[in-house]
């Protein structure tokens, strides 16, 4: 991730351990991230039916949640987990001693050429300033072996701290093949996190632990999130795509 363009310290405070209920601490208790994450997995599964990897890298890995899911999921044997907060790499050492964890910064990958069959690049191109967006997606392009999948999600707009459609399938134009894009309606999904976010807030502020339970047992809740996702999809259609993950196939 680039620390020009959105500060490190940001990143940093994801890691601390407050309330809990935020932060990259909760990844896979949140029940929108474990149906952003399985939906990433399907769409694996789906586009590369045969799931031949033996080697995998994840960029921008936070503390590696969903570098260990997809490892472990397709039995790769080689698992590298690359970001550049020493906190995070220090908690995903402590929870995946499988992994290989990398402490680098984009846009440069330190990894040889044509070395891993899956690249992972899970909500993190949006951080990146122009200039180092194209550098990085020439870096996975070199570090993709010829027929390797790459795997992008990106949360979807038009203003500074997002990307869209147009833009990934430009970035991704030259040396990759586009597999297939998969859409997630989390649009009502995404207000209601926000709503219990303010609610588990409030709820320490004021020293309500039962209230601030409660927020998070709604959020983590999956029946709610699978509801939601199911009537965004039902009220707005299309406008209710808030996230896609692409799969492309690199193909020199």
């Amino acid at each position: 991730m680039n620390k020009d363009t959105v500060p490190k310290s940001w990143f940093e405070k994801k890691y601390i351990k407050n309330d809990g209920s935020s932060g990259y601490l909760r990844l896979t208790k949140e029940a929108s991230n474990r149906i952003h994450h399985q939906v990433a997995v399907d769409a694996i599964s789906q586009f590369a039916p045969n799931c031949d990897f033996d080697s995998v890298i994840d960029i921008g890995c936070a503390c590696g949640d969903f570098t260990h899911i997809v490892s472990s999921k397709f039995k790769i044997n080689r698992a590298v987990g690359m970001d550049f907060v020493e906190s995070g790499m220090e908690i995903g050492k402590a929870r995946y001693p499988n992994i290989e964890f990398i402490l680098a910064s984009l846009p440069k990958i330190p990894s040889r050429d044509s070395s891993f069959d899956l690249v992972l690049a899970m909500e993190v191109l949006y951080y990146l300033s122009k200039q180092d967006l194209e550098e990085t997606v020439n870096e996975i392009k070199r570090v993709a072996a010829p027929g390797g999948l790459v795997v992008v999600s990106v949360a979807l707009g038009d203003d500074t701290n997002q990307l869209n459609r147009k833009e990934i399938l430009s970035l991704f134009n030259s040396g990759f093949r586009l597999c297939g894009i998969v859409d997630q309606y989390a649009k009502i999904q995404a207000s209601f996190n926000k709503n219990m976010g303010r609610l588990i807030r409030v709820a320490k502020k004021y020293k309500i632990p039962l209230a601030s339970s409660v927020g998070l047992f709604l959020r983590d809740n999956m029946i709610i999130a699978q509801f939601n996702y199911k009537l965004s999809r039902l009220l707005f259609g299309s406008a209710a795509v808030t996230k896609q993950v692409f799969i492309f196939e690199k193909t020199d």
